[in-house]
């Protein structure tokens, strides 16, 4: 575990270290001034609670001017189960933000919490995330993060709210679903092997998507018709007058199906377009689908800052969808 580190200048005592609780005003204070957003504390605890996220931060005498946080996240990756995390919530005091040098507050957050955390003998062997291109480049700049993949948009006009001859959807229900959902991981997983895959299980899904005290998706099962086997789950949720396609859980033989169901929904839904964003692998399978991709000014970086998987081994190997994120 890194030591927290302690210096005084002349712009006063400066201490990095562990943000030692998810209910520090000083950090609810801090995210409101940077995102301009209030969150309620059901929000606090349903991103960050129960060890579902956790961050250093950086103080300025008493006062938090920097802070850098990770969510844990299993990815499976060629049969195996990797410890890693999603960065997020990454913010910098405005007074702070002309100090984006090589040792300015972003670059000591960020390095710290790789040394403390991240690579080869470490709790996590690699993180990523969602960076925009100005805070990729940033980090770039500075030597924490290598760029492994991008993300893409599709969007698709709704079809006709019209049976299917082969499948149905009916509403997900947790109380009696979950082998349903474990067999679709499994399937899920089998598929995607060489892929870097998010674990989709039964309890991640339910606290993701169920559980969000903000948002609210329509969680469908995607079924044979005749047979009534399970294909997959779509997450969809609104968005003004169009639907996002949140997440997938399947195999990969039921994506085209699950696009036109999806796309059937946003009629029913009342929806003028169905959109998602995916990153080069899903990307990929979509576009053969006949969509058309449009890269998004959004990478998906993985640390550089300590030594891990070399970014080559990584990169555009990730299955990524809005659901991923930590903002959808």
């Amino acid at each position: 575990m890194a030591a927290t580190a302690e210096l005084t200048s002349k712009t006063g005592h400066l201490r990095i270290g562990p943000v030692d609780s998810l209910n520090d005003s000083r950090v609810h204070a801090l995210f409101e001034e940077v995102f301009g957003v209030v969150k309620a504390r059901a929000w606090w605890q349903w991103k960050y609670g129960d060890g579902r996220g956790f961050a250093f931060g950086a103080w300025r005498d008493e006062t938090l001017v920097a802070h850098y946080a990770a969510f844990p996240r299993r990815i499976h990756w060629r049969g195996e189960v990797i410890p890693a995390f999603q960065v997020g919530d990454v913010m910098v005091k405005a007074s702070e933000r002309g100090v984006l040098t090589r040792r300015g507050l972003f670059q000591r957050c960020a390095a710290a919490f790789q040394e403390t955390w991240v690579g080869y003998g470490r709790p996590f062997l690699l993180g990523f995330g969602f960076p925009n291109l100005r805070a990729m480049r940033l980090a770039e700049r500075l030597g924490l993060y290598a760029r492994v993949d991008r993300m893409h948009e599709f969007r698709w006009p709704p079809l006709p709210d019209r049976p299917r001859w082969r499948s149905r959807i009916r509403h997900f229900r947790p109380e009696s679903d979950a082998p349903l959902v474990d067999a679709l991981w499994a399937r899920m997983r089998h598929d995607l092997n060489g892929c870097l895959t998010g674990e989709r299980c039964f309890p991640f899904l339910v606290h993701r998507y169920l559980h969000h005290p903000e948002h609210r998706y329509e969680c469908l099962l995607l079924e044979a018709r005749l047979l009534r086997q399970p294909l997959g789950l779509i997450v969809l949720r609104r968005d003004g007058d169009r639907w996002l396609w949140v997440d997938w859980l399947g195999g990969a033989a039921d994506l085209g199906e699950a696009l036109a169901q999806a796309r059937r929904m946003v009629t029913r839904l009342g929806g003028k377009e169905l959109y998602t964003w995916a990153s080069t692998v899903p990307a990929g399978r979509l576009t053969a689908l006949g969509g058309t991709a449009t890269p998004l000014e959004v990478h998906v970086p993985t640390g550089i800052w300590t030594e891990g998987p070399s970014p080559e081994s990584l990169r555009e190997r990730w299955w990524l969808m809005p659901g991923d994120t930590d903002f959808f």
